[in-house]
């Protein structure tokens, strides 16, 4: 886990369920009245993962053009 992700994870574990549920809703996490809140935490960061672009790939030096 990157202390991007470790970051994320404690300012929502700050935050009450109610609001990790509008959160989760407004991401189109599905959440019961039951889900963890833990879980709920975790579907948010998956949907803001998967949201994210990836970096682009280096090539090593010396090998222009070779992925």
């Amino acid at each position: 886990m990157t202390a991007e992700q470790q970051l994320e994870r404690s300012v929502l574990e700050s935050k009450e369920r109610d609001e990790l549920h509008a959160i989760a809703q407004a991401l189109s996490v599905k959440t019961t009245t039951r889900t963890k809140k833990a879980d709920i935490i975790d579907g948010i960061l998956k949907a803001t993962a998967s949201a994210r672009p990836t970096p682009p790939r280096r090539l090593p030096p010396g090998r222009p053009g070779h992925p």
